[in-house]
């Protein structure tokens, strides 16, 4: 388990207290709907799941 879940918890809570942070998940696996429908459940604009990428220095 790697924490998405508490990671976007977090950015809600910062969100709410007026402290912006974007995050950019990379990566495939069958919990990214799940994690993309919690983001926007947050109301988290600034959260993006992107596909597997063999090249995370060129991102």
């Amino acid at each position: 388990k790697k924490g998405f879940s508490v990671l976007i918890d977090a950015a809600q809570l910062l969100h709410q207290r007026g402290i912006s942070v974007q995050i950019a998940v990379y990566g495939d696996g069958p919990l990214a709907p799940a994690l993309a429908r919690q983001a926007g459940d947050a109301g988290l604009t600034n959260f993006a799941l992107h596909g597997w990428t063999a090249d995370l220095g060129s991102v």
